[in-house]
C-alpha cells in the first residue's frame, strides 16, 4: 500500500492518492514517483523568460516533461488555449528507437480540437552530446515575446525549438476547413489581435 495522504498529497480524490497492489486481480503499484508543480494559483506569465533546472530520470517508459499550460482556458478546452512543451524527454536508454534520455523535444500544442493540434509543425528534437539528460542537472527554458517563442538547454545559444509569429496561429498550423465527417472546423483565435493567440 502506498497512502500519499500524509505527505500532502493534493489529489482532489483519496484514490489519486493510495494505492494498494493486488496480484490477484493484476493491480500493481508502479515502482515509479512522479511530481508535479502547478503555479495556477501564484504565478502566470505573457512573454518572459522562464528556466526550470532539473535533472531528468532514467528508467524505462518514464516520461519526464516540463510544460507551462494556461492559468485559463480563454480559448477553449485543450488544446485551443494552447501549451508550451518546454521539454520532454524519455528515461529510457540512449538506444531507444524514439529517442531515449539523451533526446529532448520542445513544441507548442494548439488547434480547434484534440483531433487537429498543430503540434506537428513545430516539434523540434534535440540531441545531447556524449551525454544524456539525466547524467546531471541541465537548464531548460523557454523565451516569449509578441515576435517570437523558443526553446533552450542551458543557454539561449543552444535552441531546441523556434517559432516567429509572422502568420495567425490558425493558418501556421494548417487545419483543414472541415473535420472528416465534414464538420467544418472553427478558428478559436478569430477575434484576436496579433499572431501569438493562443
Amino acid at each position: 500500500i502506498i497512502d500519499l495522504r500524509g505527505q500532502g498529497c493534493t489529489g482532489s480524490d483519496w484514490t489519486d492518492c493510495v494505492a494498494t497492489t493486488n496480484t490477484t486481480n493484476g493491480t500493481i503499484v508502479n515502482p515509479v514517483k512522479s511530481g508535479r508543480i502547478n503555479t495556477r494559483l501564484g504565478t502566470s506569465i505573457k512573454y518572459g523568460r522562464v528556466e526550470v533546472v532539473a535533472k531528468l530520470p532514467t528508467g524505462d517508459w518514464l516520461w519526464p516533461a516540463i510544460w507551462m499550460l494556461p492559468k485559463d482556458n480563454v480559448y477553449g478546452a485543450w488544446p485551443r488555449s494552447g501549451e508550451i512543451d518546454i521539454a520532454e524527454s524519455r528515461g529510457n536508454a540512449p538506444g531507444y528507437a524514439q529517442g531515449g534520455n539523451n533526446v529532448v523535444s520542445s513544441t507548442l500544442h494548439f488547434g480547434p480540437d484534440a483531433n487537429h493540434n498543430g503540434w506537428w509543425r513545430n516539434n523540434v528534437k534535440r540531441q545531447a552530446l556524449h551525454t544524456t539528460y539525466a547524467a546531471d542537472y541541465n537548464t531548460f527554458g523557454v523565451e516569449w515575446s509578441e515576435k517570437y517563442i523558443f526553446t533552450y538547454i542551458n543557454t539561449r545559444l543552444l535552441q531546441v525549438m523556434y517559432t516567429h509569429f509572422d502568420e495567425p496561429f490558425f493558418k501556421y498550423g494548417n487545419f483543414p476547413q472541415a473535420d472528416a465527417n465534414g464538420t467544418r472546423l472553427e478558428n478559436p483565435w478569430k477575434h484576436t489581435k496579433g499572431n501569438t493567440a493562443p
